[in-house]
């Protein structure tokens, strides 16, 4: 029996480059081991391979050749080969035969139509006198459920993975558009003194899904006129922030180019720029129009 503790360094030392969370390098390392023996080497690709291919740059071909000089590695470390599921499947076979054979001899055993009234007798006869070879043991197949749900799971973490991806990226260019829009209005309103005095009609328009689910609002029109206040008022999900959103980036059509729509988001990030100034200069900067006039104001002077 090799010891968990050198299975345990052999790990280590072969994936420490890859940075693994703590918790899936001891799942590996419960799980490569059988018998004292590596399990074979197929087997062991596919159970190590989907949990290393997110250190591996994504990339399967990557992760499975890690897997293999892992493999390797541990062959050396204990100094023994990779288990043969089918040999051991023959020898599990044969132990069962000698073993039950010494004690019922085949001339004995119940018939065949009566042998499932005897429950002592159901392995012997279907594993040894049937002819069946499927001795492959529960241990084989809970090992196979393992590995097929280890790769399900792993599946499922880099389609999360990407759909978080594309949904910061979104989130990155709508702050991007709606911080353009404000400064573009900002612009508008100090070179033209720009003023809204009528009302304002929106739309028609479609508010599609932030995370490209079809649409959330489908031909939607209204009125915004000066003076009055509005509320959006709905369940979570209902589109409300979306829409928000939509309206300070300049998406829908109708809205003036130097109408101004100021959006204050739920979720603050800062930039590292940002970090580095005290909050009170974080706090005027968001101020658009005064940074826009102060950087007119210093074109003006440097035109002098």
């Amino acid at each position: 029996m090799v010891p968990q503790s050198d299975v345990d360094s052999a790990c280590r030392n072969a994936l420490h480059d890859l940075d693994l969370d703590s918790d899936v390098l001891e799942y590996i390392v419960q799980g490569v081991i059988d018998n004292g023996s590596p399990i074979p080497m197929d087997e062991f690709t596919d159970f190590v391979a989907p949990l290393i291919q997110d250190c591996c740059d994504n990339d399967e071909d990557k992760a499975c050749s890690r897997a293999r000089k892992l493999h390797e590695q541990l062959e050396r470390s204990t100094g023994k080969q990779g288990s043969d599921s089918v040999a051991g499947v023959a020898a599990l076979a044969d132990l069962k035969g000698m073993q039950l054979g010494a004690l019922h001899a085949a001339e004995n055993l119940p018939p065949a139509e009566l042998r499932s009234l005897f429950p002592e007798y159901l392995g012997f006869c279907s594993a040894c006198y049937n002819g069946s070879t499927d001795t492959g043991g529960v241990r084989s197949t809970n090992r196979t459920r393992v590995v097929v749900q280890t790769k399900a799971a792993a599946k499922e973490a880099k389609e999360l993975a990407c759909k978080a991806g594309d949904a910061a990226a979104h989130r990155a260019r709508l702050d991007a558009e709606m911080r353009a829009a404000s400064e573009n209005a900002a612009k508008l309103c100090a070179s033209a003194g720009m003023n809204f005095k009528a009302a304002i009609m929106i739309g028609p328009f479609d508010l599609p899904h932030p995370a490209g689910k079809g649409s959330i609002l489908d031909n939607v029109e209204f009125n915004l006129t000066p003076g009055r206040r509005y509320a959006l008022i709905g369940r979570n999900g209902k589109g409300k922030s979306t829409l928000l959103q939509h309206l300070a980036a300049h998406y829908v059509p109708g809205l003036p180019a130097a109408a101004r729509v100021e959006y204050v988001s739920q979720d603050v990030s800062f930039t590292p720029w940002q970090l580095e100034k005290m909050p009170a200069e974080v706090v005027a900067d968001a101020d658009v129009e005064r940074r826009v006039l102060l950087e007119r104001l210093k074109a003006l002077g440097a035109a002098d």
